[in-house]
């Protein structure tokens, strides 16, 4: 909360000689996780090691979602995201009985756009948040919320303004992420390459009629 906080009170300097104006988005959507190496390490136990297949099932358990918070000018954005991924393992090996991050494999992300009209070219980078229930040769751990690894994106973002402020936003996102997460007696080494599609509402906050 205090990143978040120093994050808006920078972005408000930056912009504080141009004309701009705060917008938020909140959307939701699906994504597509690819093949990733999974490893897995137990105390005084071998390796497990394997090509591992992920669903997302975006509206069971916990929805897949995101918002963004940004600052705007004609030409640019600076923006505070979050995204809420969800990896289920679905090839699992005998010694893994049971493994998803669905609370989840989230990444906070700082971005920078650039704004071509209502079309938005975006990059972005920050960390993983993660939180894994897991259990693995029939010990069960739920890791509970760790700071767990590094991500970085990119997209295309539409946006269709149904009045000066509403709009909806259409977006397509490339995520790569490498995270590292607790299992019973050990940890697991989680990387993650992913297609999101999104699509939500937004409000732009003192956007000059």
């Amino acid at each position: 909360m205090k990143l978040l906080c120093f994050l808006i009170i920078l972005f408000s300097g930056a912009f504080a000689f141009s004309e701009s104006w705060w917008s938020i988005e909140l959307r939701t959507g699906v994504a597509k996780s690819f093949t990733t190496g999974l490893e897995i390490e137990q105390s005084d136990l071998p390796k497990i090691d394997f090509d591992a297949h992920y669903e997302n099932h975006p509206w069971e358990d916990s929805f897949y979602y995101g918002w963004r918070i940004s600052r705007s000018t004609t030409k640019h954005s600076w923006e505070i995201e979050f995204l809420h991924h969800k990896l289920y393992l679905s090839n699992n090996p005998p010694e893994v009985e049971h493994f998803e991050i669905t609370h989840g494999y989230n990444m906070l992300t700082l971005n920078h756009a650039w704004v071509f009209g209502s079309t938005y070219l975006r990059v972005g980078a920050g960390a993983v948040i993660s939180h894994a229930e897991t259990r693995v040769r029939g010990q069960f751990l739920d890791s509970g919320y760790e700071l767990s690894g590094f991500t970085g994106q990119g997209s295309v973002e539409r946006r269709f303004y149904l009045s000066r402020k509403f709009f909806i936003t259409v977006e397509g996102k490339v995520t790569a992420a490498t995270a590292t997460v607790s299992v019973a007696n050990g940890d697991a080494h989680v990387p993650n390459f992913a297609i999101h599609g999104l699509a939500g509402l937004g409000y732009d906050f003192g956007k000059s009629d």
